[in-house]
């Protein structure tokens, strides 16, 4: 039997892919040109080690595709749908350590040096593996997970409330997601949801480039959300308004410091005073306010703006555009006094 030098290797998506050139003596009785196996990894250690045990199977089938009896080709085995068995060449399979549960995963990806968190990025991962883990068992086996199992869980997170965690820190999230079903307590949000899932398929990701398993059952498994991004964020109620600007720091505070929620004398006008105003009366958002430079008050067609631009370091704004300080008089005066000091 030949032998070739394995050189098809390649990759669609992130599968890697086995492409070989058929015979040109054999191209009319195998009816195509090249003959390709998906090996079915994302790993390239894995696919080089299937490689060799694809490419034999392959050769095996140009050999017997090639004998010819009495002017008839014997039957054939085509590669795609049978496999041929040989005791030469040992059956290879990726290599998953088996044993792993999902919360040692977890665990692993957590502590993983290469990646950076937050305190408090570290402890919403930990909250959502737990409640995960919860609905799956924390001895399942990662490898046992699959596409109908994160269906599962995804149900399951449908149906839990809000805070579910806080607010029932005993109860199981499948017990606790009948529960509120039962009582109709209302589920958490869509993107909640939705964010519960990116993290699990993030954990997937992870532990398919690490070897740890071969594929991500949660791929792009998600709540289809059919409300507008503008329409998620209420607005601000007259009373809760009101509560806003009635605060020491507008009526008589301490100090714009720790103070600044404490009744007191002092009426500070700076960045803590400003920016609630800014951005009822302009329309802005707490980041373009933020990001505001002295350079960025302008007088334009003799009106006073605020020009919103992402030019500058760290910098972000969606969209740059200019706001109008003249059109609430009151407001304007008194900002333009108080910017004339620092300008």
């Amino acid at each position: 039997m030949s032998h070739r030098r394995h050189c098809g290797l390649w990759r669609r998506g992130a599968v890697y892919q086995y492409r070989v050139r058929v015979p040109v003596d054999l191209i009319d009785r195998i009816g195509r040109t090249h003959i390709n196996r998906s090996l079915k990894t994302a790993s390239f250690s894995v696919a080089t080690r299937l490689i060799r045990k694809v490419a034999f199977e392959i050769e095996a089938y140009f050999d017997q595709t090639s004998v010819i009896e009495g002017g008839t080709v014997l039957p054939t085995v085509e590669p795609r749908t049978e496999r041929i068995v040989s005791p030469i060449v040992p059956d290879i399979a990726p290599s998953v350590p088996a044993a792993l549960t999902l919360a040692e995963i977890s665990e692993r990806y957590l502590n993983d040096p290469t990646s950076a968190r937050t305190a408090k990025s570290e402890m919403i991962y930990r909250t959502t593996y737990a409640t995960i883990l919860g609905i799956v068992g924390p001895d399942a086996s990662a490898a046992s997970i699959n596409r109908e199992t994160c269906r599962e869980i995804l149900e399951v997170l449908r149906r839990l409330p809000p805070n579910a965690k806080k607010r029932w820190p005993d109860m199981p999230p499948r017990a606790l997601a009948d529960m509120a079903t039962a009582q109709g307590i209302a589920p958490m949000s869509v993107a909640n949801v939705n964010e519960y899932m990116n993290k699990l398929s993030t954990l997937f990701n992870w532990a398919v480039k690490e070897e740890m398993l071969t594929r991500n059952p949660a791929q792009g498994l998600k709540i289809a959300d059919g409300t507008a991004a503008r329409e998620k964020r209420r607005p601000f109620s007259v009373q809760q308004l009101q509560r806003i600007f009635d605060a020491p720091i507008y009526r008589g505070c301490v100090d714009d410091e720790r103070g600044f929620a404490t009744i007191g004398k002092e009426r500070p006008k700076r960045s803590r005073f400003w920016i609630p105003l800014i951005g009822l009366f302009a329309g802005m958002r707490l980041n373009e306010i933020c990001q505001l430079h002295a350079a960025d008050v302008r007088k334009l067609d003799g009106i006073w703006c605020f020009i919103v631009t992402g030019q500058g370091e760290g910098r972000r704004v969606i969209g740059g555009h200019q706001t109008a300080i003249g059109q609430h008089e009151a407001l304007a005066l008194n900002f333009l006094q108080a910017f004339q000091k620092i300008a």
